[in-house]
Parts: structure tokens; C-alpha cells; sequence
């Protein structure tokens, strides 16, 4: 660990959190993490993708959590499309599509397909969320329900094109 906080991790690393709290008393909304390589697919503590390293502050990093960038992905959870669900897998640092329910940090934004194992970057969308396959419910009726994932929308969500405007047209 002491390795990597002088150095950094590879861009589109998957980082879990390991503890957390206030920055300092002077800024106590200002919070601190301290986080390493994910290790276990599905992880509940995951925070986001290694983005990079401040050179001129000893042992501040950057992680991207929302937003557009990458994460490291193998070819664990099978080949990516756009619109899989992307979660930590069983090897250190590396993401993988997701096919069962869990904790997931991005949306896929482009396809890859695996010729082997080595990691690949996926352009993704950030954003953690508890991601409830399609089949999910199936023979459990009260599973999934009303929980908004990229397998099950959440009932309360409607489209642009359908959504009225409760504002008065100018």
C-alpha cells in the first residue's frame, strides 16, 4: 500500500474504501478517504476509478466517482456492451460486467470483447448504484420492485419525450 501512495495506481483502478472522516477540524465537511485496489468481486465499499496523483501533495489522490471516464475491466463477468452494469471483480483493481445483483459504480458507454484475459479500459459512466438484473424477480415477487437500478428503472422516473412540464410554456 505504502507503494502506492507514492506513486499511484493505474488510471481506471477500482479503489475500495478502507476508512473514512473529517479532513481536519477547521473543515469538517471535507472528507477523507483511504482507500486501496478493490479485492472482491461485487464490493459493497467500492468508491470509484483511480484517476490520478497530486504531485505537489504527499498522499492526495484523485478518484472519479461521477461523471464520464474509464475502468479497468476483464473479461470475469463476460463481454461488455454498451449499458452493462460494471462492479469490482475477484482480481485487484479490475472491474467486470455485472450479472447478478450487487453494487455497481458505472455504465458501460462502449463494447469490448475479450480475446483473453488481460484488463481493458471501458469508457463508462460514474456512478454507484445497486444494480437488479432484468430476472431478477422472477419466482420472488416482491424482489425488485421499486428499486432504481439500470436493470429495473424506478416507477417514479419517466421520460423526456413523455414528461409533462408542471411550468407554463413561454
Amino acid at each position: 500500500v505504502k507503494e502506492f501512495n507514492e506513486k499511484g495506481y493505474p488510471y481506471g483502478t477500482l479503489l475500495c474504501i478502507t476508512s473514512a472522516g473529517a479532513f481536519n477540524e477547521t473543515q469538517p465537511r471535507k472528507i477523507f478517504y483511504n482507500a486501496e485496489a478493490c479485492t472482491k468481486p461485487y464490493a459493497k465499499n467500492v468508491l470509484g476509478a483511480y484517476a490520478g496523483k497530486y504531485e505537489d501533495k504527499e498522499n492526495l489522490h484523485q478518484v472519479y466517482v461521477l461523471g464520464d471516464g474509464h475502468i479497468l475491466v476483464n473479461n470475469e463477468g463476460d463481454n461488455i456492451q454498451i449499458g452493462d452494469p460494471i462492479t469490482t471483480s475477484s482480481v485487484e483493481g479490475i472491474g467486470m460486467k455485472a450479472n447478478k445483483p450487487g453494487i455497481i459504480i458505472g455504465i458501460a458507454q462502449e463494447n469490448i470483447i475479450f480475446n483473453d484475459s488481460k484488463p481493458k479500459l471501458v469508457t463508462v459512466q460514474y456512478g454507484m448504484s445497486y444494480y437488479i438484473p432484468d430476472d431478477a424477480d422472477k419466482g420472488n415477487p416482491r424482489a425488485a420492485r421499486n428499486h432504481p437500478s439500470p436493470g429495473k428503472p424506478h416507477q417514479g422516473i419517466r421520460s423526456p419525450n413523455t414528461a409533462k412540464s408542471p411550468f407554463p410554456s413561454q
